[in-house]
């Protein structure tokens, strides 16, 4: 709902909403269906928090007690479903679409 919406659209909306069903305001629906679905798992997530702590594969490594080639292994799935080439650019990309 947005703020300026009229009474009766809020008064619709918590009633749509007791019954058991969603209630979506028409101006925030085009953003819902834009939203990404984060395709990183967890440990994707957090060996992208390790690279933008400026951590090498071999600190990586060493702090999250993994072998350096899981954590190459797994930066390497997160490029890839980043569609980028670059550790950096994952990090960039992962932050401006919310998933880390």
């Amino acid at each position: 709902m947005l703020k300026d919406e009229p009474i009766a659209t809020l008064i619709e909306a918590i009633k749509t909403i007791h019954s058991g069903k969603q209630a979506i305001s028409a101006d925030l629906q085009p953003l819902l269906f834009s939203l990404e679905a984060n395709p990183l798992n967890d440990r994707e997530i957090m060996l992208l928090h390790a690279v933008k702590e400026g951590l090498s594969t071999e600190d990586i490594a060493q702090a999250k007690h993994l072998s350096e080639g899981t954590v190459r292994n797994y930066l390497s799935s997160a490029l890839q479903k980043l569609h980028v080439t670059h550790r950096h650019e994952a990090v960039r990309l992962a932050e401006e679409k919310g998933w880390m």
